[in-house]
């Protein structure tokens, strides 16, 4: 059961936390978040019609991509 107050709370479920627990730096971490919120921002890009949104999206994924492999690569 999910309580609204629960979404105040501080807890290690979190993704910065998980990936930290992972192995990963937190240099490493918050790069990979913004990596991660870049992508879903030009999706909405692409979504909506904009005339160089797919072009963002494409490179936000290839970034993306990239940042998930060193990611993978470093985690324990």
């Amino acid at each position: 059961q999910i309580c609204i107050r629960d979404s105040f709370v501080a807890d290690k479920r979190h993704l910065h936390h998980r990936l930290l627990n992972a192995g990963l730096s937190h240099r490493f971490t918050v790069l990979f978040i913004y990596a991660l919120t870049l992508w879903v921002g030009s999706l909405a890009l692409a979504f909506s019609g904009m005339p160089s949104g797919i072009v963002y999206a494409l490179g936000s994924t290839a970034l993306l991509s990239y940042t998930s492999w060193r990611a993978k690569r470093h985690a324990r």
